[in-house]
Protein backbone atom coordinates (compact mmCIF):
# COMPACT_ATOMS: atom_id res chain seq x y z
CA UNK A 1 0.00 0.00 0.00
CA UNK A 2 1.45 3.35 -1.01
CA UNK A 3 0.66 6.43 1.08
CA UNK A 4 -0.76 7.10 4.49
CA UNK A 5 -3.85 5.64 6.03
CA UNK A 6 -6.03 8.26 7.69
CA UNK A 7 -8.72 7.36 10.18
CA UNK A 8 -11.19 9.66 11.85
CA UNK A 9 -12.57 8.70 15.23
CA UNK A 10 -16.08 9.98 15.86
CA UNK A 11 -17.51 9.53 19.33
CA UNK A 12 -21.28 9.01 19.22
CA UNK A 13 -23.56 8.72 22.24
CA UNK A 14 -20.73 8.56 24.79
CA UNK A 15 -21.34 10.23 28.12
CA UNK A 16 -18.73 12.18 30.04
CA UNK A 17 -18.21 11.70 33.76
CA UNK A 18 -20.82 14.33 34.62
CA UNK A 19 -23.53 12.64 32.51
CA UNK A 20 -23.69 15.10 29.61
CA UNK A 21 -23.00 14.02 26.06
CA UNK A 22 -19.37 14.34 24.99
CA UNK A 23 -18.61 16.64 22.07
CA UNK A 24 -17.95 14.74 18.83
CA UNK A 25 -14.35 14.63 17.70
CA UNK A 26 -13.49 17.11 14.97
CA UNK A 27 -13.03 15.29 11.65
CA UNK A 28 -9.52 15.31 10.23
CA UNK A 29 -9.13 16.56 6.70
CA UNK A 30 -6.91 14.68 4.29
CA UNK A 31 -3.91 16.55 2.90
CA UNK A 32 -4.35 17.96 -0.61
CA UNK A 33 -3.45 15.64 -3.47
CA UNK A 34 -0.30 16.94 -5.20
CA UNK A 35 -0.62 17.68 -8.92
CA UNK A 36 2.69 17.06 -10.67
CA UNK A 37 4.17 17.45 -14.13
CA UNK A 38 5.42 14.43 -16.05
CA UNK A 39 9.03 13.98 -14.95
CA UNK A 40 8.41 15.08 -11.36
CA UNK A 41 8.65 12.58 -8.52
CA UNK A 42 6.26 12.07 -5.61
CA UNK A 43 7.54 10.96 -2.21
CA UNK A 44 5.03 8.78 -0.39
CA UNK A 45 5.11 8.14 3.34
CA UNK A 46 4.32 4.48 3.96
CA UNK A 47 3.01 2.55 6.93
CA UNK A 48 5.65 1.62 9.46
CA UNK A 49 7.74 4.75 8.82
CA UNK A 50 8.69 3.70 5.29
CA UNK A 51 9.08 5.99 2.29
CA UNK A 52 8.97 5.48 -1.48
CA UNK A 53 9.56 7.73 -4.49
CA UNK A 54 7.26 7.32 -7.48
CA UNK A 55 7.88 9.05 -10.80
CA UNK A 56 6.05 9.20 -14.12
CA UNK A 57 8.91 9.97 -16.49
CA UNK A 58 7.42 9.69 -19.96
CA UNK A 59 3.99 9.79 -21.59
CA UNK A 60 3.35 9.08 -25.26
CA UNK A 61 0.45 8.25 -27.56
CA UNK A 62 0.52 5.09 -29.66
CA UNK A 63 -1.73 3.85 -32.40
CA UNK A 64 -0.38 0.29 -32.19
CA UNK A 65 -3.00 -2.41 -32.01
CA UNK A 66 -2.78 -5.03 -29.29
CA UNK A 67 -4.12 -8.54 -29.87
CA UNK A 68 -7.11 -9.18 -27.62
CA UNK A 69 -7.63 -5.47 -26.96
CA UNK A 70 -10.17 -3.13 -28.51
CA UNK A 71 -8.89 -2.12 -31.96
CA UNK A 72 -7.14 1.24 -32.14
CA UNK A 73 -9.15 3.41 -34.47
CA UNK A 74 -9.10 7.12 -35.20
CA UNK A 75 -10.97 7.64 -31.94
CA UNK A 76 -9.07 5.30 -29.60
CA UNK A 77 -5.36 5.54 -28.76
CA UNK A 78 -3.03 3.99 -26.22
CA UNK A 79 -1.55 6.37 -23.67
CA UNK A 80 1.79 4.73 -22.79
CA UNK A 81 3.36 5.76 -19.48
CA UNK A 82 6.81 5.00 -18.02
CA UNK A 83 6.80 4.62 -14.23
CA UNK A 84 9.52 4.10 -11.61
CA UNK A 85 8.87 3.07 -8.00
CA UNK A 86 11.83 3.22 -5.59
CA UNK A 87 11.73 2.15 -1.94
CA UNK A 88 13.78 4.79 -0.12
CA UNK A 89 13.19 3.57 3.43
CA UNK A 90 11.64 0.27 4.45
CA UNK A 91 8.60 0.17 6.69
CA UNK A 92 5.93 -2.46 6.43
CA UNK A 93 6.34 -4.48 3.22
CA UNK A 94 4.39 -2.98 0.31
CA UNK A 95 3.52 -4.10 -3.18
CA UNK A 96 3.70 -1.69 -6.11
CA UNK A 97 2.74 -2.11 -9.73
CA UNK A 98 0.20 -1.45 -12.46
CA UNK A 99 -2.77 -1.77 -10.09
CA UNK A 100 -1.62 1.47 -8.44
CA UNK A 101 -2.18 3.57 -11.58
CA UNK A 102 -5.30 4.88 -13.33
CA UNK A 103 -5.94 7.53 -15.95
CA UNK A 104 -8.82 9.95 -15.49
CA UNK A 105 -9.54 11.49 -18.86
CA UNK A 106 -10.95 14.91 -19.72
CA UNK A 107 -14.49 13.46 -19.68
CA UNK A 108 -13.90 12.19 -16.07
CA UNK A 109 -13.87 8.54 -17.18
CA UNK A 110 -11.38 6.41 -15.24
CA UNK A 111 -9.24 3.91 -17.17
CA UNK A 112 -7.26 1.11 -15.52
CA UNK A 113 -3.61 0.49 -16.33
CA UNK A 114 -2.71 -2.49 -18.48
CA UNK A 115 0.61 -4.02 -19.46
CA UNK A 116 1.83 -5.87 -22.55
CA UNK A 117 5.52 -6.71 -22.67
CA UNK A 118 5.36 -7.74 -26.35
CA UNK A 119 3.98 -4.37 -27.50
CA UNK A 120 5.15 -1.83 -24.88
CA UNK A 121 8.27 -3.26 -23.20
CA UNK A 122 9.40 -3.33 -20.50
CA UNK A 123 6.15 -3.74 -18.62
CA UNK A 124 5.81 -2.45 -15.07
CA UNK A 125 5.46 -5.59 -13.02
CA UNK A 126 3.97 -6.01 -9.58
CA UNK A 127 6.74 -6.24 -7.01
CA UNK A 128 6.92 -6.62 -3.23
CA UNK A 129 9.18 -3.87 -1.92
CA UNK A 130 10.84 -4.82 1.37
CA UNK A 131 14.44 -3.50 1.27
CA UNK A 132 15.69 0.08 0.77
CA UNK A 133 16.94 0.65 -2.77
CA UNK A 134 14.60 -1.93 -4.24
CA UNK A 135 12.78 -0.63 -7.31
CA UNK A 136 10.42 -1.44 -10.13
CA UNK A 137 10.44 0.36 -13.46
CA UNK A 138 8.49 -0.19 -16.64
CA UNK A 139 5.55 0.84 -18.80
CA UNK A 140 1.79 0.69 -18.47
CA UNK A 141 -0.79 1.78 -21.01
CA UNK A 142 -4.37 3.00 -21.04
CA UNK A 143 -6.86 2.63 -23.93
CA UNK A 144 -8.34 6.13 -24.13
CA UNK A 145 -10.49 8.08 -26.59
CA UNK A 146 -8.15 10.41 -28.51
CA UNK A 147 -10.15 13.55 -27.75
CA UNK A 148 -10.22 12.81 -23.99
CA UNK A 149 -6.45 12.62 -23.40
CA UNK A 150 -5.73 16.35 -23.11
CA UNK A 151 -6.59 17.65 -19.66
CA UNK A 152 -6.45 14.17 -18.15
CA UNK A 153 -4.42 12.97 -15.15
CA UNK A 154 -2.46 9.85 -14.32
CA UNK A 155 -3.42 8.87 -10.78
CA UNK A 156 -1.33 7.06 -8.18
CA UNK A 157 -3.84 5.10 -6.10
CA UNK A 158 -4.37 2.50 -3.43
CA UNK A 159 -7.93 1.28 -3.54
CA UNK A 160 -10.10 4.38 -3.83
CA UNK A 161 -7.50 6.75 -2.38
CA UNK A 162 -5.68 9.01 -4.85
CA UNK A 163 -2.22 9.97 -3.55
CA UNK A 164 -0.81 12.00 -6.47
CA UNK A 165 -1.74 13.19 -9.97
CA UNK A 166 0.43 13.78 -13.02
CA UNK A 167 -1.01 16.15 -15.66
CA UNK A 168 -1.01 14.95 -19.25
Amino acid sequence: MIGKTFRTLVVVGLLSACGTPAAPAAPQSAPPVPVLKVGEAFTADLLGNGQATIAVSNVELSGRSIPGDAPVTGELVHLVVTVKILLDRAGRPIAGGPDNFRFRDAAATVHTARTNNAVFPPELGRVDLVAPGQQSEGRVYFAVPRDAVGGGHIQLTTGRIVHALWRV
